[in-house]
Parts: C-alpha cells; sequence; structure tokens
C-alpha cells in the first residue's frame, strides 16, 4: 500500500512528527503574502479551504521561516482540489522560493495532469493519492478534475520559503495557482508507507 494522511482514521502514527497543521478552518493564514481567498467547500464537504485565483494576479499564499514556516521540515502532505478555469492551462500550485523547483499542473490541449519541475533537486520523492511517483528532472502524472488529491512531498532540505498558488506575484493568467488546498501538514521526518 502506499502513503496517504488524512484527517479521519488513525493519525496517531504522524502526529508526534507533525510540526505544522492548517485546515483553514479559523479562516486565518499568517505568511509573508496572504491575498489568497478562504473559502466554503472543503475537502470534508462543509469545512472551509485555500482557494487559487485565475481571474488576478496576486492571489497567493507565501510562507518563510521569518513567519509561519517551520525551521526543520523535512515533508509535507496536502489535499488539493484539481480544476480548469478560463485561460489558466498551467496553474503553479507551490514553488520552493522564487526559483526553486515547483509543483504545478499540465491543462494545456487535451491534457489532465500534475507535475513537477525539479531541476533544483530540492524534491526526493512523490506520492499522489498514495501511489509512489518515481521522479526525474520533470515528472508527468494523469489525474483528473473536479476531484480532491492527496500530496506527500519530501525534501533534500528544509526549506526556507514555499510559495503557494504562484511564484510571484505578476505571474499572469496562464500560471495562476487554482484549485482548492486543504488540510496542509508539515513533519521534521520523511514518513514511511
Amino acid at each position: 500500500t502506499g502513503l496517504y494522511l488524512s484527517s479521519q482514521g488513525n493519525s496517531s502514527s504522524f502526529l508526534s512528527s507533525q510540526i505544522f497543521y492548517e485546515d483553514f478552518e479559523d479562516q486565518d493564514i499568517s505568511g509573508s503574502q496572504t491575498t489568497a481567498s478562504i473559502v466554503t467547500g472543503g475537502r470534508d464537504g462543509t469545512g472551509y479551504a485555500l482557494e487559487g485565483d485565475n481571474s488576478q494576479d496576486g492571489q497567493v499564499w507565501w510562507q518563510t521561516t521569518r513567519d509561519s514556516l517551520p525551521t526543520d521540515i523535512s515533508s509535507i502532505s496536502f489535499w488539493h482540489y484539481a480544476v480548469q478555469q478560463g485561460s489558466t492551462n498551467i496553474p503553479q500550485l507551490m514553488r520552493i522560493g522564487s526559483n526553486g523547483s515547483y509543483f504545478a499542473m499540465d491543462l494545456t490541449s487535451t491534457n489532465k495532469q500534475y507535475y513537477i519541475a525539479n531541476g533544483s533537486n530540492e524534491i526526493s520523492k512523490w506520492y499522489v493519492d498514495g501511489s509512489e511517483i518515481s521522479i526525474n528532472t520533470t515528472t508527468y502524472v494523469s489525474t483528473t478534475l473536479n476531484a480532491w488529491h492527496h500530496h506527500y512531498f519530501e525534501f533534500t532540505t528544509s526549506p526556507t520559503e514555499l510559495r503557494w498558488f504562484g511564484y510571484n506575484l505578476n505571474i499572469g493568467a496562464t500560471y495562476r495557482g487554482t484549485g482548492k488546498l486543504d488540510e496542509l501538514r508539515m513533519f521534521n521526518v520523511n514518513l514511511t508507507s
């Protein structure tokens, strides 16, 4: 079986190494940029989630170790609700710093896939919906839209900044982050499946 984290079921095995948790239920985020919207319709169907916005630039959440990002992250886990909106066909979902490895979607033409661009080799492991993905410099995974998907990443070194839904504030319609983010967990160890 694969690695799959949820707020449901037996979570005691990973809680001791969990150093950050955000489910957006308090409708508040902190970071160096906090302009992304918190909306109803979280993964549980009734709560809240952070939502990307393809209609305007600058709707992001950036965390640094100077504000809400822990300093000793080895791995992260989160849920993403995948959608296609307007002319956004390569939405940026998470980037390590302003120019590091990143996680995005490829929705060009008939493509429906997640991908990581790992030229900086900052991502050492990736699981999607419980299955480990063999990663290279650029790795693609087919997916379905209008559904929640679980992602787990391990890092080669602890990131000092994570940029959610956009790597700069003037990213343009093609790259604006879309969908929803929920149940973000950060750990100070790599988890086992």
